[in-house]
């Protein structure tokens, strides 16, 4: 089984799901010397349309693995060998970006707010909202290229930017939810490329915060890449004083 959303688009981190893939305990790939993901960890390989993937961590039941960029063609064939015994072959749609942005685990196994870092690098978060004017980060994957050459697995630098255009809008209306009185409200965006430190293909887009909410402070964010739309929530309030 595998988590995805629109297909498998190049550079997308991808949960795949099943039996016997990996030890018991989960392993978790590091960077080498080198700054790069490995191909194989504890015995474990994935590989789409028969190019290897980086592998961010694998378990017993699950392998999070990275899309390598050289897939192309309308379907991708997904295969998991573990200690030289290969799985059974999926074939699942390919598209040119899949976005989804990075939401922190909720209860019961949920996902909720965006994982998103406040202008001071502090965690966006209920008690520590950011404020109405200042510059939130999220981070997004399955975006597709950027205007610099991407590896499979490398230590991601700041600097590449993405290729289609992108766009955000805020709704201070609350999680999940949109009111046709009050549309959202555009955002300034202050960087869209590759994440530091991120494996290449992982994106932060910086914004600034063009609106909160009344109820309770879940704002709703809306990114627009290329045709595509991916939206989680960020907290915000007012700046102090202000008109509520």
């Amino acid at each position: 089984a595998f988590e995805f959303s629109l297909g498998l688009a190049p550079g997308e981190k991808v949960n795949i799901y099943g039996e016997d893939l990996g030890p018991a305990k989960a392993a978790y790939g590091t960077y080498d010397s080198n700054g790069r993901l490995p191909s194989e960890l504890v015995g474990t390989t994935a590989r789409f349309n028969g190019n290897p993937a980086p592998i961010l961590s694998v378990g017993s039941g699950l392998v999070s693995a990275i899309v390598p960029f050289e897939v192309n063609g309308d379907s991708v064939s997904v295969e998991i060998s573990v200690n030289g015994q290969p799985s059974n072959t999926v074939s699942l749609p390919r598209t040119v970006i899949a976005p989804a942005i990075f939401q922190q685990q909720a209860s019961m196994g949920q996902f909720g707010p965006a994982s998103a870092l406040n202008e001071n690098g502090s965690v966006n978060s209920p008690a520590n909202p950011a404020v109405v004017g200042s510059v939130v980060g999220i981070f997004l994957n399955g975006t597709g290229l950027l205007t610099s050459a991407s590896s499979d697995g490398k230590r991601g630098v700041k600097g590449g930017q993405l290729e289609l255009p992108v766009s955000i809008a805020m709704d201070g209306i609350g999680l999940n939810y949109t009111n046709p009185n009050f549309p959202p409200l555009p955002a300034e965006i202050v960087y869209a490329g590759q994440a530091p430190d991120l494996a290449d293909g992982q994106v932060q887009v910086n914004f600034r915060v063009s609106g909160a909410s009344t109820y309770g402070g879940a704002t709703q964010v809306f990114v627009t890449i290329g045709d595509q739309q991916a939206t989680a929530a960020i907290w915000s309030t007012l700046p102090p004083g202000s008109p509520q």
